[in-house]
Order: C-alpha cells, then structure tokens, then sequence
C-alpha cells in the first residue's frame, strides 16, 4: 500500500491506522489525518506522535477523554496548561 492510499483511507475511516505499518504510524500527515476523522486513531500513532502536541491536540480537540493515549510528556504538559 502507498502513501497516499493510506491517506485517503484514514480521512475517512481513522481507526485504519491501527492496520498500517510503522512507516505510516510515524508519518505526521497520515496520523493529523486519522485523529481528525477518529480520536481513537491516536493510541495507533508511533511512541513520537504520540508525543507531538500538534497531533494530541488535533485529538483532543475532538475529544478531550483520548489524552489518555497521549505519550507521557505531552499527557503531564497538557493537563498543566489545562490547570490555567
């Protein structure tokens, strides 16, 4: 599967990223895309996206409950800045 078919197939179904390889699952673009269309897809992204506060936020935004597939650093600085 190429890029580009993942991407048009996580803008509208999200959870797809959990079946793509790890290439995809670090892909920024590919998982900003899966969160958008489905919070979920976050607990599907690599350990370093999950860590990227453009795509936690992307995912929280839809959904504030999926911070807890966020990597650790970003879940500890995102309920600090929630806090003020």
């Amino acid at each position: 599967m190429n890029r580009e078919s993942v991407l048009d197939l996580v803008k509208k179904y999200g959870e797809v990223l959990f079946f793509v390889s790890h290439e995809f699952k670090n892909d920024k673009e590919i998982v900003m895309e899966a969160v958008k269309e489905n919070r979920n897809a976050l607990r599907h992204a690599s350990g370093r996206l999950k860590n990227d506060r453009d795509v936690v936020l992307a995912a929280v935004k839809k959904d504030g409950r999926c911070l807890r597939f966020a990597g650790s650093w970003m879940f500890g600085e995102l309920v600090l800045v929630s806090l003020f």
